[in-house]
Parts: structure tokens; sequence; C-alpha cells
């Protein structure tokens, strides 16, 4: 008869009547979301053959391509003409030049119909872009809507089917939407998600040299958010044993190489890490849940657009690291203690020395955000009376419920009062 409830005996020699039950969490189930990957250095020259062989393979009477691209065709052109070279008919080229939009995402997808394959050659947006076309052009009949399948203001409908093949290729080193299974859409002041396995792209090609000529502006900002995505999942009562793995050494590149990819851009041993620490945060999070600082990010995000998310995120990470840790502590409980001992490991890997505390990793954070001349928040326009809102929204997100404590409405309101100016 197999065992039931919280308390199970473990099983084994000697195990027998009169020996103490053994009480012990079960590991959490959990279900892994793959996809095919390509990484290194000048991989970027495989996207006209990965093309090519998906067009092959498909009967939908169309050997055309639709590109999306961020705001130059640095990249794409020359796939491009790849492309043409291979006899591919069509080729059509979307540039994105910000945050993508339903407006954006209806355009696009009206602009890529009849097309074969879908790819995207980009930041964040350009990928997100895509992984909503690529499924738009499947899902929702001859004038698909957004607004149909997207969570809090839509209709929230699910993707029923897989989209046409998509090739996801960042430029950018610390989105991770390369792997992920979702895609963040502006609707009005708020940024709400498309969700499904059938967004997770049929191949992500990660070549680290893209990285090489990004601004330093966009290598701090990705780079922190590719930090934070691996941090969060890893602390989170939500984490998996396989997202562990993604995300403790995504810790390890993040921690190693942020700073050296942003003092010296043509470090590509730097590059290299972090780039995977990008790839490693998407399946990461994909995988398990984030925190308060994606909890306040995707919000305020949408309060304020021109603030960067990867800024957003740099900010708010000192004082959420700090909250949490004397939450964890003051509360207690299994839950929180579990996740102080999951921050302590991050300390050790931050600071690099063994037994490190999580103080110490505060004050290391902290230096590298103020290295990375990350702003406060409020050269984005916010403000001490927007906090309440922010607070309000914030505190029902899906990436808070990831937490591994529960943050009061005044600690969260605390964060934010102390993100209005750079850390000092």
């Amino acid at each position: 008869m197999l065992a039931s409830g919280p308390k199970m005996a473990r099983s084994g020699l000697g195990a027998g009547e009169g020996r103490p039950t053994v009480t012990c969490r079960a590991l959490p189930s959990f279900e892994f979301s793959p996809g095919r990957l390509v990484f290194g250095r000048n991989s970027v020259e495989r996207l006209p053959s990965l093309v090519t062989e998906y067009l092959e393979h498909i009967d939908r009477g169309s050997s055309s391509v639709f590109i999306v691209c961020g705001s130059t065709n640095r990249v794409s052109e020359p796939v491009a003409k790849a492309l043409r070279e291979k006899g591919v008919g069509r080729i059509e080229i979307f540039n994105v030049a910000k945050e993508p939009t339903v407006e954006l995402v209806r355009e696009a997808t009206k602009r890529a119909s009849g097309c074969g394959v879908v790819v995207s050659i980009g930041g964040g947006a350009a990928i997100d872009t895509g992984k909503a076309v690529s499924v738009l052009l499947t899902n929702g009949g001859e004038d698909p809507d957004p607004l149909d399948f997207l969570e809090v203001v839509g209709r929230g409908l699910p993707i029923e089917r897989p989209g046409v093949p998509y090739i996801a290729c960042p430029t950018t080193a610390g989105v991770g939407s390369e792997v992920t299974k979702n895609a963040v859409l502006g609707a009005g002041p708020q940024k709400v998600s498309m969700r499904s396995p059938f967004l997770i792209p049929s191949v992500a090609v990660v070549d680290p040299l893209l990285t090489v000529t990004c601004p330093k502006t966009t290598t701090a900002y990705t780079g922190l958010d590719a930090l934070v995505q691996c941090i969060e999942p890893y602390c989170t009562h939500l984490a998996t044993p396989l997202s562990d793995l993604y995300a403790r050494q995504g810790v390890v590149y993040g921690a190693r190489s942020l700073r050296a990819a942003f003092d010296d851009p043509e470090d590509l041993e730097a590059r290299d890490e972090m780039s995977l620490c990008g790839l490693f945060s998407g399946i990461a999070l994909a995988n398990s849940k984030l925190g308060s600082v994606h909890g306040f990010a995707g919000v305020l995000g949408g309060m304020f657009p021109k603030a960067p998310h990867g800024a957003i995120c740099g900010r708010l990470l000192p004082p959420c690291w700090r909250a949490n840790f004397e939450a964890c502590r003051s509360e207690g409980s299994a839950q929180s203690t579990r996740a102080l001992r999951r921050m302590e490991e991050v300390a050790e890997i931050l600071v690099g020395r063994q037994g490190a505390t999580v103080e110490e990793a505060h004050d290391w954070i902290t230096s590298l955000v103020v290295h990375l001349n990350v702003p406060g928040l409020s050269s984005y326009g916010m403000a001490a009376e927007d906090i309440p809102a922010a607070v309000e929204k914030s505190a029902g997100s899906s990436s808070m419920q990831g937490n591994p404590v529960k943050l009061s409405h005044e600690v969260l309101a605390g964060i934010l009062e102390e993100a209005l100016e750079p850390a000092r």
C-alpha cells in the first residue's frame, strides 16, 4: 500500500517497525520547456541553411520568409542576401525600433501573411514580435487579433496550434526570450503576456559575437536583466531541480563577466559567458518563477514606457535583495529559511568567497549597479506620488507570487522610494 500524506518513511535496508519516520519536502513537479539550440561564435552564419531546412519540409505553398529585426538591418541584410542566393522567393524585413505593442504586432502579422518561416534577429522586442507573429499566422482565423490571446487585458484564449517555424537569433545578451514560452506586448499603459508552449522558438541561434557592437548601456541593462533572471528563479519557492542547474550556473557567468563585458566590449570570453548567462536565465525562468524585481518591472515598464526593462531591474535589485533577506530572517518559516539558504549560496557566488554573507552580496550588487551607471527611476519620470499605485499593481503581479517571501505593501513602497534615486 502506498504511503500518503506529508510524511513518508524512506525505505531501505534496516527500515522497520519502531524506526522514526523521516519527514522530507517533496521535490516539486515540473515540466521542462526545451527547444532546439545552436550556440557559438559565428553561429549566425547557419541561419540561411536553417531557414531553408524548414522551408523544404513544410507544405504551405510558400517559400517566403518574414524577418523581424531591430532598428537597423546590419545583420538581417546579409542573411536576406544569402536566402535570395538559395532561391527563396520573397523576403519581407520588418523593423521594430521600440517595445512591441498590440498595434505593432497586428501590422507585422498582416505583412507576414503567407510566409512559411518567421525569423527574428535583434533584442527582446524583435524576438517577442516574431513569437507573436508566428502563432498568429496559424491561430485566430484570417484576421487574427493579438488581444484574443493576451492575458489580463485580452480574452486570454489558448493558442491551440503550433505557429509557423520560427527561428530566434538574439543580438543582445540578457533577455532570454529566445527560449521562453511567452511574448510581452504593450497594451495601453500595461505590459502583458501572450503565453503558450507554442511560443518557444523552433530554433534559438545564439552567437556571442553579435553582442560585441552593443552600446555600453545595452550591455549593462541586458546583462543586469540576465543576472536578475538567474538569481530570482534560484531563490523562488517554486524552483525546480532543472531550473536550479541553469540558474546557478547563470549567476556564475553573470557575476564573473558582466563587469568585464561592460569595461571591454571586445572581451570575447566575457561576451561568451554573458550570452550563456542570458540563455540560461531564459531557460530558468521558463521552468521556474521570478520574484519581486520582475514583479515591479512589468508594472513600471507599462507606467513609464521610456524606462528600459533592464535598467528597472538593475536599480531594483539592491533594495529587493535586502528586503527579501530581512523578511526571510524575520519570518523564520521553513520556506523562508530555505530561501535564505539559497540567497547565501548566491552571495558566495557573487562575492567570490565561501562564507560570504547576504549583506556582503548586497554591497557587491550595489557596487555593480553603480559601476554600470544605472540611473534612479526618477530619471524616467517616476515620482513619489506614483509609488502607491505602483505598489498596488505590483503586489498582485504574477512574478511577485514567485517571491520567496511575501513582502508587505509598506516594504514594497520602501523599495520603490529607495530606487527613485541612483544607488550609492
